[in-house]
């Protein structure tokens, strides 16, 4: 009898076998490696940084359910390409018995806790007559050990897993998530089909309804869902989940033995009815499935599934479906939810063998929607086919996809192919052949490219924006000449705390994405791009190949071959808005092209009205490499606001290092602890949530609401991009009049209101905006008060200093104060702003140090000096840029401070003297050309070189003559 304690027995050796495997070694090099580490350490010194200085803060929102390990990799990046190495380690076995293995590191992946996990056993029966004398006695072990396996786990799921949340609870939370995600408004069909999944169709049509009247709560979403996934006991799931994927290995012995086979003739079909479904058997000839079941089990032949095989459903009392299929070239035909998906259950869906053909809409091939859902084809030359979510898609769940073999083709339109929401982990793994993957080609962008199509596929790692952090979305090939194709988001992509990954291992690779991809990061998230070996080719346009943006962390790392890289805007190793991208290319002739330097290839970005810079690193250690505009072969490029292309050959022809190590990567800590990452509390309360103050008092505040919402919602169809434009143009007639109550939509996180009052307000002007303005700083919402600061100072406001000097008072509005005081040029900053120099929070320090230079008062340079040795980058940048502000005054103090200064501060005080100086600076730098320290010398020599003394040329000369170093040669070289 198979009972709780066996369950556990089995579930621990399920989880311990693929441990030892996951432990094996591999060939892969690793991505950071001791030549990489050396020159990623280079080029931020060459920066006059460290990587330290990587630990800036890039946590700038409390949205919960915040995974450790993204919130690790922002602070620590270099952590992420270690993290890809340990993942590939543990996906390029294929030797572990059956699919548990990768829902063990799927669970892993989003840091679900398996150790306490507790299996049930309610001892109900299974059968609705009794256990079936008329079953062939041969098989009446066999079937008594399955149903136990498959008890225990229906036992868990009701009892522990789900047994917090009401069957109302779970219908209006896929409802939701089915209304504002899955295009339901433009397919009435599809609207319909839910009705048959477990939801009424009056409550789908209500919710579209309310959507298109513009009625729908701002928190809707987040109030229907989030304390859905709060009380789910995902790692009582994941057990559950884990014992019922080792059916596979038992079902597959049984029918091993060919004396067992018989039992079942071709083309019998044996169906069993139990209180969770009926359980098929089909033979080996050709079946037909039309119906759904808990358990199908077929033994060969090229079948049919006209059903949602290996489909759970939850919210109609399914909550385990499981198909194994042992042979044949099959079909499967569904629409949505199926083929191996979870909607508040387990669903499991494993081929064996054959050239196999899936079809399907939403919620398919390998996905999980508050639940865990996996598809696992073991051989043959496959094709996939899905809409939405499918083909490893987890949504506070598990999806897996995994095909062992074959050259295969995946076809999606959106969200799928490795995609990971809000709590949840989509995995595809393929393990070998010349595979094909392409993700887009329906769905419009019509707010950014109508022409272009969202993706959001293929390792993309997404959060719901602004009430909770992301999931992990991992797509990793093991082998083959493999062609990706993204067109919007794809590729290796994290978006609002989701960490995205396309792990490639081997092969000529061909990558192309129009935008937001092969390795980016957005809107404070992690996303990489590795691959290991081929030479490989890699064509975008804009944002792609390693990039970040907004606080974001992206990177893409090749290690061997010779690559093409293709691209025109914001690619090969840049970043904006304050973000850190990397691009390391660590052999093989390569190729770099670009029809624009100045925002590619290492380019950085001066964060605009945030007025910090970003890290932008490409790095390129071996081979004869060529370059368009900007970098080129055996020199360094630095570029603005934080960019270094380094290309040094580090190895020889045999490939052995040519120079030590100059300092430890992973040893480094964070200059800035971060904190915590915030925690879900039950509360009512989210980030999307308005308070009484944004509440409408009258008829003419209920009709602006409903034109700020039309103004301001995702166009995604050509209609509603037309209503958002006329609801803009009425907003803009009535001018001045409507902002009052625009600003008061700001108690809560609503992005878009924000982005487009951004717009709004300097149409209105300074003069028209002051009155609302200056009664939104005495707002008793902190929200109000912070983006009615940013508004004084973006119009330049007269009559707020005093209210600003109120708000330096509070923690979080502080910097936002502080920037606006400086935009005024109050002259209180001159008293303030030194008081908060020395601040906890990095952004208040540079806000006081950036204050201090728009003042322009020279009293202030002693304290500015004293910020360029301050422990992270951007504050010490900012400093500096206010002493040049500041200009003349600050020549003599900084150079009485030069001969004394730390060596973190000496680089900065040379290059702001070469940006304010004039020849009497130069002859003082001059002795700094002979300098040891070769850094010093660099910043010396492009300090010297801005100011052009007389005797520059014969310096420059002599210079080259003697000068070894590259850092310091590229100086004399660079344009």
């Amino acid at each position: 009898m198979f009972d709780t304690a066996r369950g556990r027995w089995v579930l621990l050796i399920c989880l311990a076998s693929c441990a030892g495997a996951f432990g094996q070694s591999s060939e892969l090099l690793p991505l950071l490696g001791t030549n990489e580490q050396a020159a990623v350490v280079e080029a931020l010194r060459c920066l006059k940084m460290t990587p330290a200085d990587l630990s800036y803060k890039k946590d700038y929102s409390d949205a919960p359910f915040r995974l450790e390990r993204v919130q690790r990799f922002l602070e620590l990046p270099l952590e992420l390409p270690r993290y890809a190495n340990q993942s590939i380690m543990a996906l390029t076995t294929n030797q572990c018995p059956g699919p548990w293995s990768l829902l063990a590191f799927a669970s892993s992946a989003v840091e679900l806790d398996r150790s306490a996990a507790e299996l049930s056993d309610s001892h109900l029966p299974m059968w609705k007559d009794g256990f079936p004398a008329a079953f062939p006695a041969q098989l009446h072990n066999c079937l008594r050990g399955w149903i136990d396996t498959i008890r225990i786990a229906d036992s868990t799921l009701s009892a522990r897993v789900f047994g917090g949340i009401s069957r109302a609870q779970r219908q209006r939370a896929v409802a939701r998530f089915a209304v504002e995600n899955l295009r339901l408004e433009a397919d009435a069909a599809e609207a319909d089909a839910w009705g048959k999944l477990g939801i009424e169709s009056a409550t789908i049509r209500d919710m579209l309804a309310a959507n298109d009247r513009l009625e729908t709560a701002d928190d809707a979403y987040a109030s229907d869902l989030l304390p859905v996934f709060r009380n789910v006991q995902y790692a009582d799931m994941i057990a559950a989940a884990s014992i019922l994927s080792g059916l596979y290995n038992e079902i597959s012995n049984c029918f091993a033995d060919p004396e067992m086979r018989k039992v079942i003739s071709p083309d019998t079909i044996i169906k069993l009815d139990t209180r969770l479904g009926p359980i098929f058997i089909g033979g080996t000839g050709p079946t037909h499935y039309t119906e759904d079941a808990l358990l199908i089990i077929d033994l060969g032949g090229d079948d049919t599934y006209d059903c949602h095989a290996g489909a759970a459903n939850g919210l109609i009392d399914r909550p385990i479906s499981i198909v194994i299929d042992l042979a044949g070239n099959d079909r499967y035909r569904s629409g949505s939810l199926a083929q191996g998906a979870g909607v508040f259950g387990i669903g499991i869906l494993v081929d064996c063998a054959g050239d196999d053909t899936y079809e399907g809409k939403h919620l398919c091939q390998g996905a999980g929607l508050f639940g865990v859902g996996i598809l696992a084809d073991y051989g043959g030359d496959d094709w996939y086919d899905c809409d939405i979510h499918g083909q490893g898609a987890g949504i506070f769940g598990v999806g897996i996809l995994w095909n062992r073999n074959g050259d295969d083709r995946y076809v999606a339109r959106q969200s799928s192919q490795g995609f990971g929401y809000t709590g949840g982990c989509g995995l595809l793994l393929d393990g070998a052949g010349n595979d094909i993957y392409y993700a887009g080609g329906k769905y419009s962008d019509h707010e950014r490219l109508p022409e272009h199509y969202l993706s959001c596929s293929q390792g993309f790692g997404y959060g719901m924006r602004p009430d909770a952090s992301g999931g992990v979305g991992i797509l990793c090939d093991l082998a083959g000449n493999d062609v990706y194709t993204t067109d919007i988001y794809g590729q290796g992509v994290g978006y609002f705390y989701g960490l995205g990954m396309l792990l490639d291992a081997g092969g000529h690779d061909v990558y192309r994405c129009h935008q937001y991809g092969q390795g980016a990061g957005i809107h404070l998230a992690t996303g990489i791009l590795a691959d290991w070996k081929g030479d490989d080719l890699y064509v975008g346009h804009a944002l792609v190949q390693g990039i970040g943006h907004d606080w974001s962390v992206g990177m893409l790392f090749d290690k061997e071959g010779n690559d093409k890289y293709a691209a025109e805007s914001t690619a090969q190793g840049s970043a904006l808005y304050n973000s850190t991208a990397l691009l390391v290319d660590s052999a093989g002739n390569d190729l770099y092209a670009s029809p624009v330097g100045s925002n590619t290839q290492a380019a950085g970005h001066d964060g605009e009205r945030r007025e910090y810079g970003s890290i932008a690193l490409l790095l390129d250690l071996a081979g004869k490499d060529g370059y368009m505009n900007g970098p080129r072969d055996d020199f360094i490029a630095l570029k603005p606001s934080h960019g270094c292309a380094l290309d040094e050959n580090w190895t020889d022809e045999r490939g052995r290092r040519l120079r030590p190590p100059t300092g430890s990567v992973f040893g480094i800590q964070a200059g800035r602890r971060a904190e915590a990452p915030p925690t879900f509390t039950q509360t009512n309360r989210f980030a999307s949530t308005p308070t009484e103050i944004s509440r409408p008092r009258d008829d003419r505040e209920r009709a602006w609401l409903k034109l700020i919402r039309q103004s301001t919602l995702y166009p995604d169809t050509e209609k509603k991009a037309r209503e958002k434009a006329l609801a803009y143009e009425i907003l803009r007639r009535d001018g001045a009049a409507v902002l009052p109550f625009w600003l008061r939509q700001l108690d809560h996180d609503a992005l878009m209101v924000r982005v487009r009052l951004d717009e709004f307000i300097d149409e209105v002007g300074a003069t028209n905006a002051a009155p609302a303005l200056l009664e939104a700083l005495e707002s008793p919402n902190e929200l109000i008060r912070r983006n009615a600061c940013y508004y004084v100072g973006k119009l330049k406001v007269t009559g707020a200093v005093e209210l600003l000097r109120g708000q330096l008072a509070h923690e979080k509005v502080r910097p936002i104060a502080l920037w606006t005081l400086g935009e005024l040029k109050a002259r209180c900053i001159l008293d303030e702003a030194p008081k908060y120099l020395d601040d906890s929070n990095e952004s208040t320090r540079m806000r006081a140090a950036a204050a201090l230079g728009k003042l322009g008062d020279a009293r202030a340079v002693p304290v500015l000096i004293e910020k360029l040795d301050d422990e992270l980058w951007n504050v010490r940048y900012v400093a500096q840029a206010a002493l040049v502000r500041i200009g003349k005054p600050s020549v003599q103090p900084m150079l009485r401070a030069l001969p004394k200064a730390p060596d973190r501060a000496r680089p900065h005080l040379i290059e702001a003297l070469g940006r304010v100086g004039d020849w009497r600076t130069a002859n003082a730098l001059r002795p700094y050309l002979r300098v040891e320290d070769s850094l010093v010398r660099g910043t010396t020599v492009a300090a010297i070189a801005q100011i052009k003394p007389r005797w520059w040329r014969s310096e420059q000369e002599r210079l080259r003559r003697i000068e070894q170093d590259l850092f310091v040669r590229s100086r004399l070289d660079a344009p």
